[in-house]
């Protein structure tokens, strides 16, 4: 079974200063041979939390971050999974549930 990857998990592994990341090294180098993907969404996350200074200790550029995600993706048994569902269709049941950063 594929795993999508939530955008902290995909962030875990590409940050030794991270705090789960020896926690996320062991999940890839236990489970991502069984699958692992990636959608638009999640990679914007990995790109923006990674060169955020306020979030990150340690930030870099957005285009190292894109580098970086871009030797991460091309690692074995990733998938990218497009998305062609706008927010506002997505959102359309519960509008209220949808928050914003704190």
């Amino acid at each position: 079974m594929t795993a999508l990857l939530e955008g902290n998990v995909l962030i875990a592994p590409g940050w030794p200063n991270h705090v789960h990341h020896a926690a996320a090294q062991r999940w890839f180098t236990q489970f991502s041979s069984n699958g692992w993907a990636t959608t638009p969404i999640t990679e914007a996350g990995y790109v923006r939390i990674s060169s955020n200074r306020s979030v990150m200790q340690v930030s870099t550029t957005p285009a190292i971050a894109i580098a970086q995600l871009a030797a991460m993706t091309s690692l074995a048994g990733h998938t990218f999974w497009p998305d062609d569902v706008p927010l506002i269709v997505g959102s359309a049941g519960d509008r209220d549930a949808v928050s914003n950063h704190r």
